[in-house]
């Protein structure tokens, strides 16, 4: 029978501030871009031009904000991931592991992200645990993520 341990500190996982702001710099730029566009549209007579900029502006909306707002923390035994198209809940008996790897459907492949492998086989990724690991910051930083989500795992 293993020892049961007490509950550690909630772990709050965000996409890093520098991410966050240059995200947030982004989507101004596009929003003003867009916004530029639809007024030549109007003026131009031309709604279909519009309707376009207006779905452009919704999906580009969705995205940042989303990225923006990527998290994953835990509270008690449940573990919540916000990523950018999805949110999941896990029970901590649920989770049979977590891990550093690639990223999943990121053509660029540039850094890695924790895994999360469930009891069932299934694989949750956790958008805000991207890190580049071209640096020892990155590859610290990762390592410091994975530790505090195995040791809240371990608590009962």
């Amino acid at each position: 029978m293993s020892p049961v341990t007490s509950s550690p500190h909630p772990v709050h996982l965000r996409v890093p501030l520098g991410w966050r702001l240059y995200l947030g710099l982004f989507g101004v730029v596009w929003f003003a871009l867009l916004s530029t566009f639809a007024v030549q549209a109007v003026r131009g007579g031309q709604p279909g031009g519009v309707a376009v900029i207006v779905v452009m502006f919704l999906v580009g909306e969705a995205l940042v904000l989303r990225s923006v707002r990527a998290r994953a923390t835990t509270s008690g035994s449940t573990l919540t991931v916000h990523n950018v198209l999805s949110t999941r809940r896990l029970e901590r008996s649920q989770v049979e592991s977590v891990r550093v790897g690639r990223p999943t459907g990121n053509p660029a492949r540039l850094g890695q992200v924790l895994t999360v492998l469930d009891r069932s086989g299934g694989l949750v990724t956790i958008d805000a645990s991207m890190r580049t690991t071209l640096t020892a910051g990155g590859r610290q930083a990762l390592q410091e993520q994975r530790e505090a989500l195995e040791a809240w795992r371990r608590s009962r």
